[in-house]
């Protein structure tokens, strides 16, 4: 029988070891979390909400891009003519 020395694992995140040469995956164990994430991974710009001031105007320029596809005018240049 082989005997087994207690090695040390490495840290794991999501399943995934976390090491300090490793260049797929950095985390920095000081950083604040959120729901046990680093906050950097989620998003920093705010959401975009004008489209709840009208909502009438929003959903009749959804029907316009939808037809119009990528040649449709921004919600913008859609506000200002209508």
């Amino acid at each position: 029988m082989t005997e087994k020395t207690p090695q040390r694992e490495p840290q794991h995140f999501l399943g995934v070891p976390l090491s300090t040469g490793s260049p797929s995956i950095r985390v920095d164990p000081t950083e604040p979390r959120v729901l046990g994430l680093p906050r950097s991974w989620f998003r920093v710009a705010p959401i975009e909400l004008t489209w709840l001031r009208h909502p009438i105007r929003w959903s009749r320029w959804r029907l316009e891009v939808r037809r119009l596809g990528p040649h449709a005018p921004s919600f913008e240049e859609f506000s200002a003519r209508a």
